[in-house]
């Protein structure tokens, strides 16, 4: 898993790394995208999501994911290997 932290040409990668640390988000590694890694994965906002499959089928959303969002994008990106 990757976080993005930061996304858009404005974005402040220090401030983002700095608030990854107040709220103690970690176990897993961040970036901060100054919106290039997002134009990749069809993620345009935030907050955004982008699920790759070992295979590398992606499936994407942005909005709030709502209740079991996650867990949608999971099988969608799954279901894109069967």
């Amino acid at each position: 898993m990757v976080g993005v932290s930061a996304i858009g040409p404005g974005a402040d990668p220090e401030r983002s790394a700095s608030i990854l640390r107040e709220w103690g988000i970690t176990g897993f590694s961040h970036i901060a995208d100054d919106g290039r890694v997002g134009v990749l994965f069809d993620v345009f906002g935030t907050p955004g999501m982008a699920v790759v499959t070992a295979n590398g089928s992606v499936a994407s959303r942005t909005g709030d994911p709502g209740p079991g969002g996650y867990d949608d994008l999971i099988n969608a990106a799954r279901a894109m290997d069967a």
